[in-house]
């Protein structure tokens, strides 16, 4: 300490030098360390690089031109199909309301009259047997045909009664016996009556193809009673999808169903009677008499069909397509 003392400018040297040495000695390790992490983090991004070079496709100018020009390719496909499909069947309805509830009326009419003078496709009267208060679907209009309430509902009334008109058409060439029920989606606002009272149908969401800004449709729920016949004479007709129209469900239920039993009682229970006779008894009795006396068990009964369809429509602006043909 003395020693110290007696040099105070030297020991200061010595302190100063000290704390020098030791301040290169923290950077030099600080520098140490950032290097090794920026060779490290070089490494990753090497190795990042090379992994995606590797990839198919890589990740080259030729494979990123290629990609963008089938990203067009597919984009031209799709407008292609969509207006394929839609673009000359797209169905607008009219604003001019009281021209609307013309076409109601007209609609309802219409197709009273051709269910009850229905002729079947060899030219012989075949009538439709309908309910005497069926309106097909638009039972609110049957007695009083008011202008709905809120403007933007006319449209879609019309747009309705478009589709309808094609489906019954459809639905009558198949030669039904009887057209049960016709129902449509009830709009609020469209009636003075209440919506509530009107029923309608309602679409589930999840069977339904309707995406919000994509893709709208227009539900329809018909039941009719025929033969299944008639039901393959509608799908086929609506499978030539001259406009877009899905079949979401089919439901078959039954009625009047009945099971023709032969009510003769056998005459003796001898084995001649059970496995038949031998010798010339056998040969006596003729091929024709033994097929006269086989009759079916079960002959075919009209069904009641129920479809739930869905007219489905991806571009909404588009020049009006009639289908009042």
């Amino acid at each position: 300490m003395a020693l110290l003392k007696r040099n105070p400018i030297f020991t200061l040297v010595c302190v100063i030098s000290l704390l020098s040495a030791g301040v290169a000695v923290y950077l030099a390790f600080a520098e140490f360390t950032q290097l090794k992490r920026a060779e490290k983090a070089s490494t990753q991004q090497q190795r990042r690089l090379v992994s995606l070079l590797a990839q198919q496709p890589s990740l080259t100018a030729a494979n990123v031109e290629a990609a963008s020009a089938n990203v067009e390719q597919l984009d031209q496909a799709y407008r292609h199909l969509a207006e394929s499909l839609y673009g000359d069947t797209a169905i607008v309805g009219s604003t001019n309301g009281v021209q609307v509830m013309a076409s109601i009326q007209e609609y309802i009419s219409e197709f009273t009259y051709r269910a009850k003078n229905h002729v079947n496709a060899d030219g012989e009267p075949a009538p439709v047997s309908i309910a005497q208060d069926l309106s097909f679907g638009f039972e609110a209009y049957a007695e009083q045909a008011s202008v709905p309430e809120l403007p933007k509902v006319i449209p879609l009334l019309d747009q309705q009664r478009q589709v309808l008109s094609y489906v019954m058409r459809q639905l009558l060439a198949s030669d039904p016996l009887e057209i049960v029920s016709v129902d449509r989606r009830i709009y609020q606002g469209e009636s003075p009556m209440d919506t509530k009272k009107l029923g309608g149908f309602k679409m589930p969401k999840v069977a339904s193809a309707a995406v919000e800004g994509m893709i709208q449709t227009i539900p329809l729920k018909v039941e009719f009673r025929g033969y299944t016949t008639s039901l393959r004479k509608f799908l086929n007709k609506l499978a030539e999808f001259e406009i877009p129209i899905l079949v979401r469900s089919i439901q078959v239920s039954r009625k009047d169903q009945t099971l023709k039993k032969s009510k003769a009682k056998p005459k003796s229970t001898s084995l001649e009677d059970l496995f038949g006779s031998f010798g010339a008894a056998a040969t006596s009795e003729k091929p024709s008499a033994v097929k006269a006396e086989q009759k079916p068990i079960i002959s075919e009964n009209a069904s009641n069909f129920t479809l739930i369809l869905e007219y489905i429509q991806i571009a909404p602006n588009v020049e009006i397509a009639n289908f009042d043909r």
